[in-house]
This record gives structure tokens, C-alpha cells and sequence, in this order.
């Protein structure tokens, strides 16, 4: 009798992203198993989730970027799926099209305090991995609102996501429940 062929447990399976509309799940699947490498099984998450809110590759990649530790190896992921082969500024999220646009100084550059506040409000949605998320992105970001937008699509729910953006625009430390 033959014995059923397993998959290998360390190359990811196009299973999970049939559901993604718009999306080659073999394309995902090329994606999570370089960002794998770097990052290890929560590529797959990272992945759907950045494929849910984006509609090209260039803007997944962007989206995920921040979650590669080693600089060298994020830029080479972006440049990698960017369409102009040049890192371009953060994705916004489709949903986030209307987003507060008074999210701070729009400045040139993004100063701790910036990253203070940002993590603090974020914390309130997200928990103690906002620090990790606020970190990640900023090295991506140039503004206040480009950190407070590329931060705030790392909120699954909607309605946080709102609160959070809300709280950003107003400059509250605490948004309401």
C-alpha cells in the first residue's frame, strides 16, 4: 500500500489563498516563502492579510516589509516586488482612502516623540507587539501620517482601526471605547 505524499512542512502550500480575491495564490505563495526566510512561519499571516489589503505586489511587499529585522534583506524584498524597482513610500490601505489627514506634522521627518505617541495609541489597540509595528514602520515612513497610516493597516478591525486614526488626528493619548 502506498503512503499518502506530505507535503514538506517548510515550503508553504497555496492552501488559504484560493479565497484571496485578485490574487494568484501560487504569486502568495512565492511571497511567504522568501519572506519565510526571514521571518519564519508568520509569513503566512503577514502575507494574507497584506494580500486582503492590497491589490498589487508592490504594495503587499511594502506592507510586510517592516516585519524583516535585517535592513539589507527589507530593502532587497522591496525591490524585489517593486513595479519601479525603486522603494517608493508606504502603501495606504484601500480602506484607509478616507483617513484623517491632520495625523501630525507632515514635516520632514518623524522625531521620538512621534514614534512615542504613535506606539502608545497603537498599544491600545494592538498590545505590546504596537512597539515592534511602530519600530518596523518607521523606518519606512518620513511623516507623522505616513507612520500613523502605514501603522494603522496593521489593524485587523475596522472599527479600531477608525478609533485609532481618530485618536491619531486628534492628538488624544487614549481613544475612546
Amino acid at each position: 500500500m502506498a503512503t499518502p505524499e506530505r507535503p514538506d512542512p517548510g515550503q508553504p502550500s497555496v492552501a488559504g489563498y484560493e479565497s484571496i480575491a485578485g490574487w494568484d495564490p501560487a504569486t502568495l505563495q512565492a511571497v511567504e516563502r522568501e519572506l519565510a526566510r526571514s521571518i519564519g512561519p508568520v509569513a503566512r499571516v503577514l502575507v494574507k492579510r497584506a494580500a486582503r489589503a492590497h491589490a498589487s505586489l508592490d504594495q503587499l511587499a511594502r506592507e510586510i516589509a517592516p516585519s524583516i529585522p535585517d535592513e539589507a534583506a527589507r530593502q532587497a524584498f522591496i525591490a524585489r516586488y517593486d513595479a519601479r524597482g525603486a522603494v517608493a513610500a508606504p502603501p495606504v490601505p484601500r480602506d484607509l482612502a478616507d483617513a484623517p489627514t491632520n495625523l501630525g506634522d507632515d514635516g520632514p521627518g518623524i522625531t521620538p516623540a512621534d514614534i512615542e505617541a504613535v506606539t502608545r495609541l497603537l498599544t491600545l489597540e494592538m498590545g505590546p507587539i504596537a512597539r515592534v509595528v511602530v519600530k518596523r514602520a518607521a523606518v519606512l515612513c518620513t511623516t507623522r501620517q505616513a507612520l500613523c497610516l502605514q501603522v494603522a493597516g496593521s489593524i485587523e478591525d475596522p472599527s479600531a482601526r477608525a478609533r485609532f486614526l481618530k485618536a491619531a488626528a486628534s492628538g488624544i493619548s487614549s481613544p475612546p471605547p
